[in-house]
């Protein structure tokens, strides 16, 4: 959450903020939703959890990108 609120305090915010995670938590939808009311749009990108698998993780988030610039984080 600390990443994530860094970047609603940016001077030039981001279009959008890409949430990629290995699995799909119940806690992370939670948290996401909690999010939904501030001006950037959040996309939550996940797969099944099958092992460590953060390289696919990225290449969904990288996939469902609409913008220029992407900053892994």
């Amino acid at each position: 959450s600390l990443i994530i609120n860094s970047l609603f305090n940016q001077s030039i915010l981001p279009d959008e903020i890409i949430i990629a995670e290995d699995g799909d938590s119940i806690q992370m939808r939670e948290y996401i939703s909690t999010l939904k009311h501030k001006s950037i749009k959040i996309k939550h990108t996940f797969h099944k959890d099958s092992g460590w698998q953060k390289n696919r993780s990225a290449n969904n988030a990288l996939k469902s990108a609409s913008g220029e610039y992407i900053i892994f984080n």
